[in-house]
């Protein structure tokens, strides 16, 4: 009600639900933070509000989303008020090289002034899955991780070179070159190993392996497939363009 006291409206809705269980919680507003408590049973002495989230992955601010009561929770659960916090450390969908790649860089940038939390220990990520590893031509397990930086300005220079090419320069068509290039150099010459209830089999890295991730696809799924097949790399990507275009 307008005093913030549940209704019984709140109390009759809450007696319908076993548990309220929220997602994404880092992109709540004080809405939803209003009606969630009240439709679970936190009054009545029984918790069974449960909430999972990551305040590194708030995208929503410019949609009042609040990530600060994210952090309340989260500073508070540790020191045991109001609830219990649990650390989802271990990472199941990464092998380690990725996960300590992406530890090492985010060690070095994120910041609670920047993005209200510190990456630390509690922040960073931990293998969880050992099956399978990716092995170089000599039979040893590669760890390395690569950062390229792109430099997408071209020259005049480059530009009379281009010629008519340059009006059809896009950054994205740059990236993909890099990407074609680098499988082209690891399919036939690395192994992929996997064990699987006890069993250790090895197969030739194939293209069907590979996997491209990126932040949208938007404007660059077209491009980077246009860019693969050009290079004879067979490749499925999903489209959301118009039907017949896809």
């Amino acid at each position: 009600d307008e005093e913030g006291n549940r209704t019984s409206a709140a109390r009759e809705i809450a007696d319908g639900f076993d548990e309220v269980m929220i997602d994404e919680y880092q992109d709540s507003n004080f809405v939803q933070e209003d009606i969630l408590p009240a439709v679970s049973h936190i009054d009545d002495g029984m918790d069974n509000y449960f909430c999972v989230g990551d305040v590194k992955q708030s995208i929503y601010r410019f949609r009042q989303a609040r990530p600060d009561l994210f952090m309340e929770k989260y500073r508070a659960y540790a020191a045991g008020i109001g609830g219990r916090r649990i650390d989802l450390h271990q990472n199941f969908r990464s092998r380690p090289e990725i996960l300590d790649g992406t530890n090492t860089i985010f060690r070095s940038i994120m910041r609670q002034e920047v993005g209200d939390i510190d990456y630390d220990d509690d922040a960073a990520l931990e293998e969880g899955n050992r099956t399978v590893r990716l092995l170089n031509a000599l039979g040893q397990e590669d760890h390395q991780i690569e950062v390229d930086v792109v430099d997408a300005h071209l020259s005049k220079e480059d530009k009379q070179d281009m010629g008519s090419d340059a009006d059809d320069f896009k950054k994205n068509m740059l990236e993909a070159q890099i990407v074609a290039t680098r499988i082209k150099d690891m399919v036939g010459k690395y192994t992929v190993e996997e064990t699987k209830d006890g069993v250790v089999t090895t197969r030739p890295l194939t293209y069907g392996v590979v996997v491209i991730i990126m932040r949208s696809t938007r404007d660059w799924v077209t491009t980077f497939k246009k860019v693969l097949e050009s290079q004879d790399i067979p490749c499925i990507a999903e489209q959301k363009k118009g039907f017949f275009s896809a």
